[in-house]
């Protein structure tokens, strides 16, 4: 039998430097996990604390950002709890039909998640105005990903959210969603608006 010539204090010190990087891995991993949890976390004591009424609402958009980014489908439930449950919630997409009203909202929301998973949407500029009962939020929001068949798609969106207080929490009861025209003659969408 040959010998290898690796002593024993030598193959010790290997298995340890494994078990160390490992370690560093699992640390990072988890590290990663709660810091990108952070936000949300911070963002939902905000949003229902007293104070700033523009801060809590800021919060919540921020919140709803990082929801629709992070696998949107598995937060459908979360995200609705933003919403108005009500049939006077009303939303303009810019899909047809050219509005979505209680629960036609809802059903339309479910079934654009389900084809969402892959989405990121980070806000490029936001706007808003509050008191203590209401409150409107606008916004450009930059949105890209891949679409179910591996397509990947980037444009700018245009949103402005409107929050009325409900027992105490910020309700989404209207949102509006459009892209510009490039141009009256021509009347196309402008996917890629900028400031």
């Amino acid at each position: 039998m040959k010998k290898s010539g690796v002593k024993p204090h030598q193959v010790d010190e290997q298995v340890s430097d494994a078990n160390m990087s490992r370690r560093h891995l699992i640390q990072g991993a988890l590290l990663s996990t709660v810091a990108a949890s952070a936000p949300v976390e911070a963002a939902e004591q905000s949003a229902h604390q007293g104070g700033d009424p523009k801060a809590q609402v800021e919060a919540i958009e921020r919140k709803l950002m990082w929801l629709y980014s992070n696998d949107l489908p598995r937060h459908v439930n979360e995200i609705m709890e933003y919403f108005d449950d009500t049939p006077e919630m009303l939303q303009f997409d810019v899909m047809s039909p050219r509005e979505f009203k209680g629960t036609a909202f809802r059903k339309h929301f479910n079934e654009v998640a389900m084809f969402s998973a892959n989405i990121k949407v980070d806000i490029m500029d936001m706007q808003t105005h509050a008191d203590n009962h209401l409150a409107f939020v606008s916004s450009l929001q930059r949105t890209y990903g891949t679409d179910p068949k591996g397509k990947p798609f980037e444009f700018t969106i245009r949103v402005t959210d409107c929050f009325r207080k409900v027992n105490g929490k910020w309700k989404i009861v209207h949102q509006h969603v459009s892209f510009p025209i490039d141009s009256m003659e021509s009347g196309k969408a402008d996917f890629q608006s900028k400031l």
